[in-house]
């Protein structure tokens, strides 16, 4: 206690606040430097985002995959191929659609395919759509008579 009223008695002859010298006030300079680029950098590091993820939606399709598929193919065969059908419709029973797109984070558009496979009495009759925004159109006239 009496240590608290010692301290309370110096205080009060003594009104003035400590003045730091040159030497004491250039060692808090880093230091506040310091905190003052950590936390400019913790602000800043939230508002940059160097990372966006592609968003890639449906079946794949390659083109390597449409030239497998001749006419005349079962339906499990196409399926095989091609991968389970992204809609499959009840009223149309005898057409397949299978959808894909992707959008890339440096895109604004995604880009997308859509590949229709259309089938009579459960064969294979032909395939259209587009892929690589080019569109194919692989029937049963435009498939080769001698390949199997």
């Amino acid at each position: 206690m009496l240590t608290l009223s010692a301290s309370l008695i110096h205080r009060s002859m003594n009104p003035k606040p400590r003045i730091r010298t040159e030497s004491e006030t250039m060692s808090l300079r880093p230091s506040t430097l310091t905190v003052l680029a950590i936390v400019t950098f913790i602000l800043l590091s939230g508002c940059i985002s160097p990372y966006h993820m592609e968003i890639a939606q449906g079946n794949i399709i390659t083109q390597d995959m449409l030239d497998q598929l001749r006419p005349g193919m079962t339906r499990s065969q196409v399926r095989f191929i091609l991968g389970t059908p992204m809609v499959s419709d009840r009223f149309h029973a005898d057409r397949w659609d299978y959808y894909y797109s992707l959008q890339k984070s440096t895109e604004t558009t995604p880009q997308t395919r859509h590949v229709t496979v259309n089938f009579k009495n459960d064969l294979l009759a032909n395939v259209e759509g587009t892929l690589n925004n080019k569109p194919s159109d692989t029937s049963d006239a435009s498939k080769n008579s001698d390949k199997p």
